[in-house]
């Protein structure tokens, strides 16, 4: 986690505690109410923040294979730093929904010290083959060309930039793709966490009916 980012967490529980009153202050709180409490205010705003950022990423990397303009490119270069942030706020919480499905590894396939994204990826590209990625077709494919480095090597590719007719009409469809994928998996998160029966109620309710948590200690002790 980032010294930034621990900073401003812990900062906003001391503001939290100080403005309940010394006596609020001082007294410990439930292990219950330190889960809720960092769930509401931190996990689950975070990868809203993730979903909210990725869901731009398909329509501006679009507009640049429409488009190709200085206009179009900044807002989706904008749009992949907003995302890149937002994935640095989750990225290590590296339990529950992000662990399921690979879904961490095809967020973001780092580090990659044998350089596969890029070996796959240009391979990928030289296939030319679209129909692998039809109906989703990219989730299918390995995870280090699913994510976000990839996409980071089609935006900003000088040689071969995005934009409209050949040869970069197959770069524009990978990208998107990509840009697709990356926004489904976002919502999955968030899905993950929200939804009725989710990680967020098997945190907060903890018991002997519970395949991971069985006290409130237990999921306090995850977080």
């Amino acid at each position: 986690m980032p010294p930034f980012k621990i900073f401003a967490f812990l900062t906003g529980f001391a503001a939290m505690f100080a403005a309940q009153g010394p006596a609020a202050a001082l007294e410990p709180k439930s292990h219950s109410a330190l889960v809720q409490t960092t769930l509401d205010t931190h996990v689950l705003p975070a990868f809203q923040s993730l979903k909210s950022a990725a869901a731009r990423l398909p329509e501006n990397v679009a507009r640049v294979c429409e488009a190709a303009d200085d206009g179009s490119r900044e807002e989706l270069g904008s749009a992949f730093r907003d995302t890149v942030l937002a994935w640095a706020g989750v990225e290590y919480l590296r339990f529950g929904p992000m662990t399921e499905g690979a879904r961490r590894e095809r967020l973001s396939f780092w580090p990659d010290p044998r350089g596969n994204m890029n070996r796959q990826l240009r391979q990928l590209i030289a296939s030319g083959n679209a129909a692998l990625l039809d109906s989703g077709g990219i989730a299918r494919q390995s995870a280090a060309v699913q994510g976000l480095p990839a996409l980071e090597f089609l935006i900003t590719d000088t040689e071969h930039p995005l934009g409209p007719g050949e040869p970069q009409a197959f770069r524009c469809t990978l990208a998107l793709a990509i840009a697709q994928n990356v926004r489904g998996i976002a919502a999955e998160l968030v899905d993950g966490w929200e939804k009725a029966g989710g990680w967020k109620d098997r945190m907060l309710r903890p018991g002997s009916d519970n395949d991971t948590y069985k006290v409130p200690q237990e999921a306090a002790g995850e977080l």
